[in-house]
């Protein structure tokens, strides 16, 4: 009896280690085939990276091209020297007096022409055509 015993001990003791390798190698399998996914993903994230690294790679050369030349395409054309500024200009032009007709129909020291009533008025009509022009 003793024998029987010590046979199914040894028996049940064998199907529990055989349970414990199945579920430890099933398990094994999983983690193995986990990785082994983690790992194909990463290889295709890189040739991924590196294909996008390639198609960028000449538009780089390019912006380092181009960005070796900005420095002298970017210095001050000599038209710029001595052009007008807001600083030379006022910002209130203050009170205008302006001439009355006869102010400025009255002979002038330097022979300068004088204005009548219809040249100002052609001179005005002329203002205002230029004014609804722009606005429009």
């Amino acid at each position: 009896r003793a024998d029987a015993e010590a046979g199914h001990r040894v028996t049940a003791a064998i199907k529990h280690a055989d349970s414990i390798v199945a579920a430890a190698t099933t398990e094994s399998h999983r983690r193995v085939q986990e990785a082994d996914k983690a790992v194909r993903t990463l290889v295709d994230i890189r040739g991924q990276v590196q294909h996008q690294l390639a198609i960028i790679v000449p538009h780089l050369d390019e912006i380092r091209r181009v960005t070796a030349a900005a420095p002298e395409m970017l210095q001050p054309l000599d038209e710029e020297t001595g052009r007008p500024v807001t600083e030379g200009f006022q910002t209130d032009p203050g009170p205008q007096v302006y001439p009355t007709t006869e102010e400025a129909n009255a002979d002038s020291v330097d022979g300068a022409p004088t204005l009548d009533e219809a040249d100002l008025d052609e001179e005005a009509a002329e203002v205002d055509e230029h004014e609804a022009a722009t606005k429009s």
